[in-house]
């Protein structure tokens, strides 16, 4: 259950009909001034940042823009050595566009030749689409359409530059953008029912896979994952048509905890001679197959393999030549196995994977035999991704949870284990990324902190800093202009053994003498923190709640990322019931050993993992929390989808007492406090049937409460006005109740 970033839309502002509410302000004129909610909700204190960039060979590299003036797709070029990048594209100016052509993304041929464009998309879940694709051929301005200009989804060139590949229909299909010609390669693909190179719901949302097909390094191949989901249950969710006198169903297959998966293979198609081939993935049927990746070998394709549930993972080498398919790698664990971040190939087919093994999330080389020849971080520190691995000059580079899990630092070392540098300099000491020019002489590194946009840098690879590519200088300039409230690193020693990372943001004009009124901003979930030396702007809606008095407050709690794997994996068959105890424990110690947290006003908000948090503190509680408010929760993971339930809680048969200690229902006859509930009516993530189940419960128990239903918004809650009105309405929940 991953939660999209809270992009907060600017558009008109709402008025609610709460007994606070908050009307239209005017703008700040100089001074340090106040932060009004408009600011928040209109997108003000959203920064720059280059979109989409891709390196290319000769040391530049590209990225996605616009032309305002002529409402238009620009790719600019950037030279490392040069300050103001070229143009390479306009679709104002090229020829076979429309004067008003928007891209939402695009992607350069490898020999920097043609360009694929995607425009008109339509979401389908979280990470998936389809468009309309073209290709503009760069050297003679010409425009062709790919499948007929039929909306697609997921089209990639191959490494020859000469074919694209895509999904029409749950099908897979090549096209030979020079002639046109379109060849289908699966057949039988079917809505609900087989889908072909694309990855169902659940493998879509919970192993972030879309791209389920992968072209083979001579393009001769195509290697394709088949999900046959026709035994998934299906859900339905209601769309509320205004033009409609009746609503309609959108039907899907979503598997909850404990029901039935799509069944998985994995084929080959040879071009040559239109053979298909199906590998031998194994016998069992259920298990997970997340990742497919041809190696450096034209007929070896590498397979991620784990079992239901979820606590063994192996990759396989398939040799299409001498029809083998070889264990390489074996992972196993008495809880859970996270699906690797990190695997690279290198050019001999040994490779890299991330492993938990050691307690700590490690990086390790293993040959194409299945041997791990050496543990290449072997540190107290998790690493959080491999970025890059120079085979010339054999070092790699990677991010890790160091000094502590609030950063994310870049890290080089060699292959054989020695010579660790650290990458991201003394005042970049942040959240850190960097990409790399394929040469590997230059770098960019892309940068932010608490209260301190992103920066974009180039770098030499020695270190020598070129220039800022992105300063957001305006961005700074305006959050200069406001009165800022600093966001300071607190601990929370809840025993000898258990202290917990957090942060805190008092009023500004904050006295040890006065009593003020608390919100705890939560997550909580597995891997995911809060607790981070980064940007957001949502902190500005923080800000905004300080200046009216409140102290708002997040903690990193046990299940989430950096500290090793026990602190991690603690929460394993009890998901949502030790964070929420450290949770309420944490405000509880807050009230102990400060006195101007006033005992009866403390608050808790949540989003997703963080509602069910939410609900559950103020249920579980007791008079802990006055008011919570609790965004699209789940509370009872039965009713959440089966991946990632039964990787941190196995099956409900099972675990049935896990079940049903961590389930919202049991505690509600105990809430005291002052409870808003919001839902999407077309969540297809976390169902509005968790909402609706615990409202009953409340009404059951002659609990008062509020609550908020956005009919057909997802997940995240967002279009049109949406947002501003959303923000609004817990802004005024908690000036009304807390």
């Amino acid at each position: 259950m991953k939660l999209k970033a809270l992009i907060l839309c600017s558009l008109a502002f709402a008025v609610c009909t709460n007994s606070v509410t908050i009307n239209a302000e005017p703008k700040n004129k100089g001074g340090k001034g106040k932060i009004f909610l408009s600011d928040v909700t209109n997108g003000k204190f959203y920064g720059k940042n280059l979109n989409n960039v891709q390196m290319l060979s000769d040391n530049k590299f590209t990225a996605l823009d616009y032309d305002l003036t002529h409402y238009s797709t620009v790719i600019l070029r950037y030279d490392f050595e040069r300050d103001l990048p070229d143009t390479l594209f306009n679709s104002f100016y090229a020829q076979g566009f429309t004067p008003q052509y928007i891209a939402e993304d695009y992607a350069l041929s490898t020999d920097g030749n043609y360009l694929l464009l995607a425009a008109n998309s339509e979401s389908m879940y979280r990470h998936s689409s389809k468009a309309e694709y073209i290709i503009y051929s760069l050297r003679k301005n010409k425009v062709k359409t790919i499948m007929n200009g039929k909306k697609i989804s997921d089209c990639t060139f191959s490494p020859n530059n000469e074919l694209v590949a895509f999904i029409y229909e749950n099908n897979l299909y090549y096209q030979n953008f020079k002639t046109g010609e379109i060849v289908q390669v699966t057949k039988d693909g079917k809505k609900n029912a087989i889908i072909n190179g694309m990855a169902d719901w659940v493998y879509e949302e919970e192993f972030s896979l879309t791209h389920a097909y992968d072209w083979s390094p001579n393009s001769d191949k195509l290697a394709w994952q088949r999900f046959d989901e026709s035994k998934v249950k299906e859900y339905s969710l209601t769309v509320y048509d205004a033009d409609s006198s009746y609503p309609r169903q959108l039907k899907y297959k979503y598997p909850k905890a404990g029901d039935e998966n799509s069944k998985v293979g994995v084929y080959v198609y040879e071009f040559a001679n239109a053979k298909t081939t199906k590998l031998r993935v194994g016998e069992e049927n259920d298990q997970y197959i997340p990742r497919i990746k041809w190696t450096n070998s034209n007929t070896v394709l590498s397979i991620f393999r784990m079992n239901r549930r979820q606590n063994s993972l192996e990759v396989l080498y398939a040799d299409l030549t001498k029809k083998s398919i070889e264990v390489v790698f074996e992972d196993e664990n008495n809880t859970y196995i996270d699906l690797p971040e990190s695997f690279h190939i290198l050019k001999n087919n040994d490779f890299i994977i991330s492993s938990e093994r050691t307690g700590w999330n490690n990086l390790f080389l293993v040959d194409q035999q299945g041997t791990v020849l050496r543990n290449l971080t072997n540190y107290q520190h998790d690493v959080v991704k491999l970025v890059a691995v120079d085979e010339t000059a054999q070092r790699l580079y990677y991010n890790s949870y160091e000094p502590t899990p609030l950063y994310n630092s870049v890290f080089e070392i060699g292959l054989d284990g020695t010579g660790r540098r650290f990458v991201s300099q003394d005042w970049q000491r942040g959240t850190n990324t960097i990409q790399f020019s394929p040469d590997f002489k230059y770098y960019l590194l892309t940068t932010s902190a608490i209260m301190s946009p992103t920066v974009v840098t180039a770098f030499k690879n020695d270190g020598f800093k070129i220039r800022e590519v992105i300063l957001n200088t305006e961005l700074r300039d305006l959050i200069k202009t406001y009165e800022i409230a600093p966001k300071q690193e607190i601990k929370f020693k809840l025993n000898a053994d258990v202290e917990l990372n957090g942060w805190v943001i008092k009023p500004a004009n904050f006295k040890e003498s006065k009593d003020y009124p608390v919100i705890f901003t939560v997550y909580g979930g597995p891997g995911r923190n809060t607790v981070v030396n980064n940007y957001d702007p949502q902190d500005f809606w923080y800000q905004y709640l300080a200046q009216q008095g409140y102290v708002i407050i997040s903690v990193d709690p046990h299940g989430t990322a950096g500290r090793g794997a026990d602190f991690k994996r603690a929460t394993y068959k009890r998901l949502g019931s030790l964070e929420s105890d450290e949770f309420i424990a944490c405000a509880k110690y807050l009230v102990d050993n400060n006195k101007w947290a006033d005992k009866d006003r403390i608050g808790i908000f949540g989003w997703s993992f963080g509602g069910t948090m939410a609900s559950t503190c103020i249920t579980k509680g007791g008079t802990t929390f006055k008011s919570a408010v609790a965004v699209a929760p789940v509370t009872d993971w039965r009713y959440y989808d089966n991946i990632y339930t039964e990787r941190y809680m196995q099956k409900p048969s099972e675990n049935p007492d896990g079940y049903k200690l961590t389930n919202v229902y049991q505690h509600v006859p105990k809430m005291t406090g002052n409870l808003l509930l919001i839902h999407g009516t077309l969540d297809d993530n976390v169902h509005p049937q968790n909402s609706m189940v615990l409202i009953s419960e409340l009404i059951k128990n002659g609990k008062k409460f509020d609550s908020e239903l956005y009919p057909n918004k997802n997940h995240s809650i967002y279009g049109g006005n949406t947002r501003t009105q959303l923000f609004e309405r817990i802004t005024e929940y908690f000036l009304n109740n807390l």
